[in-house]
């Protein structure tokens, strides 16, 4: 569906219900995936060690970098393509598909010399059997594009669902029975396995035995900057790990993981409906300005009511909440945390400038801007990796107000958004947060240490709720009654974008 400033009130009312509905089947497969993943990390952080966790980050780092090549950003460009024929999905599949059949022979021979540059002969065979993930992952990243693309995340959502239940199941049992690393590797391929499988069962897609170069040089226009953007903000999102393993070690880096744990959990549940629906959202607004400024408007309303008290309530909780849920000798994870959880806060304020860009047929402006990014990252770690973890999150806080408010400068240039509706629904909530940061931390101080650890949790949580949603209700209404109706939407599901998005996805499988 091709929406123009002349379509019809119809149309932007289907997209609103595409929107919520796929917002709301978001929801649904980060709140499962949160629970189960929570359950599954905390049951392994009590029965593997830290060298574990740091072995599978580095083969994670590894596997980011070479996903990032078999795709080619060819997923963003099936999306943000006003229409498709046959040959560009074709064409993206076979790509992928080779790609990643390349890239995992490629690893099968490597592995040692790549084992090598951390100075850690036991990464060897992890990566190995974990690059057989690539062309599991290249088989099914077409079909999950389509499902993105019509914003049907109800399949996606549940893809993901029983791949981690499975998934878990396996590492967790490979735990308990003494496989030690390799039960997260395990956890890793079935996950992949399973998943792949899902999407085939689901989808209508089937590719065919062509191959237009034309075809896919028309996806490369954009997909082409968009791996060199994803490339780029991996070197800005890897440089910590990176940095840490390579001079610290790989037991540090499993703290640095558990440290990270619970805000990657918390950054999915916030910001990854967000960005699932607003770049095909937005893509289809493109040619009207106003509708377009409008909607980020709103969504930045939504993603400041969210983000302030999540991240920094989690980050008020932080030295209580680490040893409740991954055990007492994970308790020097704790401060680290806390600079992990601002982090992510700052770098969620800037969640909309890479599908804004996007969504306009603008990749090259956002490539120039995470250059930028992580250029400043990359020193900022390598400063201070030689003070320790906390020095290197520190570092990474700095570039990212520093660059961020050059990107900022750089959309309203481009755009055209306006500085004070893009911030002003960030003040209540940034106000509202940190008066809850300080009752959360007076209420810590004040409660015995003999009170049992979840009743300490739970005790912060509770009343850095009531009076974060106090305080808003009274001189936020308005925005928490658009966060209210939001919610109220997506709750309904919108059963005609359901059957419209049926519709669309089988059209553009024939």
């Amino acid at each position: 569906m091709s929406l123009s400033p002349r379509a019809s009130p119809w149309q932007f009312s289907m997209l609103q219900a595409k929107t919520a509905r796929g917002f709301k089947w978001q929801v649904i497969e980060i709140g499962g995936r949160y629970l189960v993943s929570l359950f599954v990390f905390t049951a392994l952080a009590r029965l593997l060690d830290a060298t574990s966790f740091g072995l599978v980050a580095l083969v994670g780092l590894y596997l980011g970098f070479a996903q990032m090549i078999t795709e080619q950003g060819l997923s963003t460009a099936i999306i943000q393509r006003p229409r498709l024929e046959r040959d560009h999905l074709n064409s993206a599949f076979w790509c992928t598909f080779g790609l990643s059949g390349l890239l995992c022979a490629g690893t099968m021979l490597l592995a040692a010399p790549v084992a090598a540059l951390f100075n850690e002969p036991r990464l060897a065979p992890l990566l190995r059997w974990a690059s057989i993930s690539l062309v599991v992952n290249g088989s099914a990243t077409i079909h999950h594009a389509l499902f993105l693309k019509e914003i049907d995340l109800r399949r996606p959502a549940l893809r993901t669902l029983i791949a981690n239940a499975l998934a878990g199941a396996v590492g967790v049992g490979m735990a308990v029975a003494g496989c030690g690393v390799w039960a997260l590797i395990g956890q890793q391929l079935v996950a992949s396995i399973s998943g792949a499988i899902f999407l085939w069962l689901v989808s209508p897609w089937r590719p065919q035995l062509r191959f237009s170069l034309a075809h896919l040089k028309e996806l490369l226009g954009i997909g082409g900057a968009v791996s060199m953007t994803t490339f780029i903000q991996m070197i800005s999102g890897r440089a910590d790990q990176f940095c840490i393993a390579r001079f610290l070690g790989p037991a540090m880096l499993g703290q640095y993981v558990i440290a990270g744990k619970l805000v990657e959990l918390l950054t999915s549940a916030i910001y990854q409906p967000v960005v699932a629906v607003s770049l095909p959202a937005l893509s289809k607004v493109q040619e009207d300005r106003p509708r377009f400024a409008n909607a980020v408007y709103k969504a930045m309303s939504l993603n400041a009511l969210v983000s302030f008290p999540a991240l920094i309530g989690l980050a008020a909780i932080a030295n209580d909440v680490v040893p409740f849920v991954f055990g007492q000798q994970w308790q020097a994870a704790a401060p680290v945390l806390q600079l992990l959880a601002i982090y992510i806060l700052v770098l969620g304020l800037q969640v909309f400038f890479h599908p804004m860009l996007l969504a306009v047929g603008r990749p090259g402006s956002y490539l120039v801007l995470s250059i930028l990014q992580a250029g400043g990252a990359a020193i900022a770690c390598a400063i201070g990796v030689r003070f320790g973890v906390r020095a290197v999150v520190a570092g990474l806080i700095l570039n990212s107000i520093v660059v961020g408010a050059v990107s900022f400068v750089f959309v309203v240039y481009r755009l055209g958004i306006s500085v004070k509706s893009f911030w002003k629904p960030c003040l209540g909530p940034a106000a509202a947060a940190l008066l809850m940061y300080l009752s959360v931390t007076i209420v810590r101080y004040e409660l015995p240490t003999t009170i049992a650890p979840w009743l300490r949790v739970f005790s912060q949580v509770g009343v850095g709720a009531i009076v974060y949603s106090a305080l808003m209700m009274l001189f936020a209404r308005n925005d928490v009654g658009l966060l209210w109706s939001f919610l109220r939407s997506t709750a309904e599901g919108r059963k005609t974008a359901g059957a419209a998005t049926d519709y669309n996805v089988a059209a553009v499988a024939s």
